[in-house]
């Protein structure tokens, strides 16, 4: 788990850094702030996802450490598959770059 999540801060940077249309109404967003996309939606949704497991828990069905641990791994290669959507949205851009929602940056000629 910790070797696909460390892959933000090196991998996952430079694919942006490179290959992401970062700019937004005029505005470059730095790259740097994709670094912090990881730790938002942390402390975002931990409280959610502690409500899911309470219930459970309270529910009567409570869950193993093993099956939280697996539902952590689902959730960091659906990461990696959004990441691959990305990486082949650039492929089909004529520009060689795919904006950070991953339409076409323009349109290829006819």
């Amino acid at each position: 788990f910790w070797v696909a999540y460390e892959q933000h801060t090196g991998l996952v940077t430079l694919i942006i850094d490179a290959d992401i249309e970062r700019t937004f109404a005029g505005f470059e967003v730095p790259t740097t702030w994709f670094l912090s996309l990881p730790s938002l939606f942390v402390l975002l949704l931990s409280p959610l996802a502690a409500r899911f497991w309470l219930r459970r828990h309270a529910a009567g069905r409570p869950v193993s450490p093993q099956a939280k641990f697996l539902v952590g791994m689902l959730f960091a290669a659906a990461c990696f598959a959004l990441l691959a959507g990305g990486l082949l949205a650039r492929d089909a851009s004529p520009d060689g770059t795919a904006s950070a929602g991953w339409r076409r940056t323009s349109t290829p000629a006819a």
